[in-house]
């Protein structure tokens, strides 16, 4: 398996309760494309399996809600993530923890205050080699395994979406198009999901 680069795992557990869903989840994972990074989403409520996928993601930083602090926290510890790499989502009830933790929206009303960054501009066939996301499947059996997604794999299944789709809706009526209502979760991390629920509409 070649090395991996800096990772962001997005800690979106979900129990059933949608004060769980994060808007930002994907608006995260595309902030890291921007800068060359790539996203690990997680969904799961065990300590144990968040901590495999810091372990074995090699992960920088951890995004979080504040109800799953508590095994986000815990996980972490166990890899070293230090605090200040502990990131929640939305601003905490718990005003106390703004003392040790960044919110979301902290972190984008400082880079408001940056300077622009430079253009992205990909190598020939980067796009074949960049690792956009990196999926965890499986775990009934032992330890979930990590699936390597990369911008390309992305891009060609959006195309053949979008040209399947075209096909049938110039067919149904010219020029007719849907209007797509995404509903949260957008997690386990399937790359259908990640294609058609997350990206598709566009």
């Amino acid at each position: 398996m070649p090395e991996i680069p800096d990772i962001i795992p997005i800690s979106d557990l979900l129990r059933g309760n949608s004060d769980h869903n994060q808007i930002d989840t994907l608006t995260i994972s595309w902030a890291l494309h921007r800068v060359i990074g790539l996203s690990s989403p997680a969904n799961s409520n065990k300590e144990e399996e968040l901590d495999h996928q810091l372990r074995s993601s090699k992960a920088q930083i951890l995004f979080t809600v504040s109800s799953d602090l508590p095994t986000a926290r815990e996980a972490a510890s166990k890899d070293r993530l230090a605090e200040d790499r502990r990131i929640l989502c939305q601003p905490p009830s718990d005003e106390s923890l703004l003392e040790s933790l960044q919110t979301v929206s902290q972190m984008i009303g400082g880079g408001c205050t940056l300077s622009e960054l430079d253009e992205l501009q990909f190598t020939k066939k980067q796009d074949t080699r960049q690792i956009a996301f990196l999926c965890y499947y499986g775990g009934s059996l032992g330890a979930p395994q990590a699936i390597m997604i990369s911008h390309y794999n992305e891009i060609v299944n959006l195309r053949q979406l979008h040209l399947f789709d075209r096909l049938m809706k110039d067919a149904f009526a010219p020029h007719y198009r849907d209007n797509a209502l995404c509903l949260m979760p957008f997690f386990p991390p399937h790359i259908c999901r990640l294609v058609a629920v997350c990206h598709i509409s566009i």
